[in-house]
């Protein structure tokens, strides 16, 4: 007995709408090898970022310098195809072009342009993961029969399996995973202003610039080592399976993304934290990057270590640390001209403790904190609304392309 619904078919790319086709890829694009005649002069060059044209920055100015006469110019609308990356696939993934009107990138892509169909259709699919699908089926194929290897790249493609729901259907199916797509770049529009609106505040209140009106009093000028106790980490010898396990919390610097500081992904030992040079920090420490990256900050939930490439702070006064903890974000600057080095660039303790810093009445330190803090949460907020759109456009994207649900025509 069949399990396929009425009205649809099996096909060798899966179970589609009896109207849907499935078509070489070569039917719908052809290749773009347009090369650069443009010059170097007030070029946009694309740069990559995971893997993908990353069209909200521009290049290092260092291009201007470079020869980009073989750089193939893609005009708007046009797809972009790194095959060395894929989230969730081997293989790699395509990104259009549709900020800018043309750009420039290296030629370790392959580009591609739609001949008659829907681009904004294919923007989808291809952002779903189907095409990577079939992308897959022909290298396995391949490694099994060398014969397929030897294909050229314009060979391979246009032998790609795709589907191609009616026109009309295709462009409705765009229209409403667009309308998420606006959803996504409003709330992302609204999370820049928001932070940016943050970073002035922080600007004004830390500088005292802007005070409150309860509050008059001369801000006292102390270093940071009148504030707290200043130390560093350690790392277990990493071939002691002894030294390491799941009873404290050991930190590098790449985990320091967010204000608050909750687990780490390795643990150590109480053996590990008594042969080594990492020193057991209470809760509401800042954990303050020091050695290659510097600056970055985070606050302790928990008893904690980190290893050496933290300076972390134990702020003398337990009202003290949101208001250092924003202090510090603001004058990171002041750390990254203290630090030096050759092989990589760091901070010592005893830099870190020279730092001046106006401290303000406790009182004050803590307004100001509150309402850094508020500032915080909103934007905490909007990023998790931001996760939920596109938690809500993936599974509506899987539904509509795999025909799951369809639209009405």
């Amino acid at each position: 007995m069949s399990n396929i619904p009425k009205g649809y078919k099996k096909t060798k790319v899966g179970v589609i709408p009896e109207e849907w086709e499935v078509v070489r890829f070569g039917e719908i694009f052809e290749r773009v090898t347009r090369k650069n005649t443009i010059g170097n002069t007030n070029v946009l060059t694309i740069s990559a970022q995971h893997g993908l044209i990353n069209q909200e920055d521009f290049f290092n100015k260092s291009i201007a310098s470079k020869d980009l006469s073989g750089y193939i110019l893609l005009k708007k609308g046009e797809f972009a195809y790194n095959k060395s990356y894929s989230k969730g696939y081997p293989m790699g993934a395509f990104k259009r072009l549709n900020l800018y009107d043309e750009g420039v990138l290296s030629n370790l892509y392959i580009y591609f342009k739609i001949k008659d169909d829907n681009s904004n259709f294919y923007e989808h699919y291809f952002e779903a993961g189907l095409m990577n699908k079939e992308i897959y089926k022909i290298a396995q194929e391949g490694a099994r029969n060398h014969g397929l290897l030897n294909m050229s790249v314009k060979e391979f493609f246009n032998e790609i399996k795709i589907i191609r729901p009616p026109l009309k259907e295709q462009q409705i199916i765009a229209q409403i995973l667009t309308t998420w797509d606006k959803a996504i770049s409003k709330q992302k529009e609204l999370i820049k202003a928001k932070e940016k609106l943050k970073k002035g505040l922080m600007q004004r209140l830390l500088s005292a610039e802007v005070r409150f009106r309860e509050f008059s009093d001369e801000w006292e000028e102390v270093k940071l080592w009148d504030v707290g106790r200043i130390i560093g980490g350690g790392t277990p010898k990493t071939t002691n399976v002894e030294y390491w396990g799941n009873e404290i919390l050991w930190f590098t610097p790449t985990e320091i993304k967010n204000k608050y500081i909750f687990d780490s992904k390795r643990k150590i030992s109480k053996l590990g934290l008594k042969k080594s040079s990492a020193r057991l920090l209470p809760k509401n420490t800042l954990l303050l990057t020091t050695r290659a990256t510097i600056g970055d900050i985070g606050i302790s939930q928990k008893e904690c270590t980190t290893n050496q490439g933290f300076q972390s702070i134990i702020v003398n006064d337990k009202n003290y640390y949101e208001y250092l903890y924003y202090w510090l974000l603001k004058n990171k600057k002041e750390l990254l001209k203290r630090a030096n080095g050759s092989t990589f660039i760091e901070i010592s303790k005893k830099d870190i403790e020279k730092i001046p810093f106006k401290k303000p009445p406790l009182q004050e330190q803590q307004k100001i904190a509150e309402v850094l803090s508020m500032a915080d949460k909103e934007i905490e907020l909007l990023k998790k609304e931001l996760e939920e759109l596109k938690k809500q456009k993936k599974g509506l994207m899987q539904r509509l392309l795999t025909a799951d649900v369809r639209v009405k025509v």
